[in-house]
């Protein structure tokens, strides 16, 4: 009820982030946001140690020209992310197939055993 009232809305905001200004209307927000250059951003490394902020309209520039990472550390993380990716692809892909739960299956069997006979040692 409310998602159709909002969509039939014409009611205006103003957008949330600094230095934006722009009218939106309601119904069109969450696209603005997503899409907004003032909205505030991360460097894709600062996970790994880089400490930028700044807005969607200068990422590119920072990416570019400014982060520490972006050359030798930029490059080894990329393939740290495309090996990790590759892995959780591999895994969906056995998940889908069955052999993931045989895996699964055979591990619980071969730790209950070794259980059961560790058991057996200090009787």
């Amino acid at each position: 009820a409310l998602q159709e009232e909002m969509k039939n809305s014409l009611e205006t905001v103003l957008c949330p982030f600094r230095g934006c200004g722009k009218t939106i209307p309601i119904n069109a927000i969450k696209l603005h946001e997503e899409q907004c250059d003032h909205m505030k951003m991360k460097c894709k490394f600062s996970e790994w140690g880089c400490e930028w902020i700044g807005k969607k309209k200068d990422l590119e520039h920072h990416d570019n020209h400014e982060c520490e990472f972006r050359n030798e550390m930029g490059r080894l993380v990329n393939a740290v992310r495309e090996k990790v990716l590759n892995q959780a692809q591999a895994i969906a892909r056995l998940r889908d197939t069955g052999v993931y739960q045989a895996v699964n299956r055979n591990t619980r069997h071969m730790l209950m055993v070794r259980g059961r006979n560790a058991g057996n040692i200090f009787d």
